[in-house]
């Protein structure tokens, strides 16, 4: 999204939210602004951001403006296909727990790539698949969930990221990898 873009946005949200927006009197104070939710947004298109600013209006009740990371949230929530739930994910991990103990391998590489980093690793459906089915379907049905969810999160911050610090996060990674 280029400035005049973002200033087209800025403009409907000054609009609907005068109240959020008293405080910007000046023209440099407008140009400070306008260019920093253009480098917010600069690598999402206008309707991508117009849509998330439309669906957060639609359904605000709160009477203040969104902020970037609210019309990003939103953004990413318009743009993405629809995730799995906790529940749908322990479901498919289970059924490869069930046959983990000679085929946690295989059964691991069947997974989604979120339920395998979520899982972390073969070796753990292997050990998984020797506990006992009550346990496993409780305490490890809840760990499993937690850390799902919590995968999830990340990946959702994530998706938010400019590209410049997704790089700078995946050097840092790689990094890691090597020690």
């Amino acid at each position: 999204m280029n400035k005049d873009e973002t200033s087209d946005i800025l403009a409907i949200l000054m609009a609907v939210y005068p109240n959020s927006f008293r405080h910007i009197k000046s023209e440099i104070d407008q140009n400070i602004l306008i260019d920093l939710w253009a480098r917010i947004f600069k690598e999402k298109s206008y309707p991508d951001v117009a849509n998330a600013v439309d669906a957060i209006i639609s359904i605000d009740k709160s009477g203040f403006a969104p902020s970037p990371g609210a019309v990003m949230d939103q953004l990413i929530k318009n743009t993405s296909a629809p995730e799995m739930t906790e529940m749908e994910a322990w479901q498919l991990v289970f059924k490869a727990v069930k046959n983990s103990a000679w085929h946690s391998i295989e059964e691991f590489n069947k997974l989604p790539e979120p339920l395998k980093r979520s899982v972390g690793s073969p070796e753990m459906l292997q050990s998984w698949a020797a506990i006992d089915a009550d346990t496993v379907n409780s305490v490890i049905q809840s760990n499993f969930m937690r850390t799902f969810r919590a995968r999830k999160e990340q990946d959702k911050e994530f998706k938010a990221l400019p590209l410049s610090v997704k790089d700078i996060i995946k050097k840092l990674g790689e990094g890691i990898g090597e020690m």
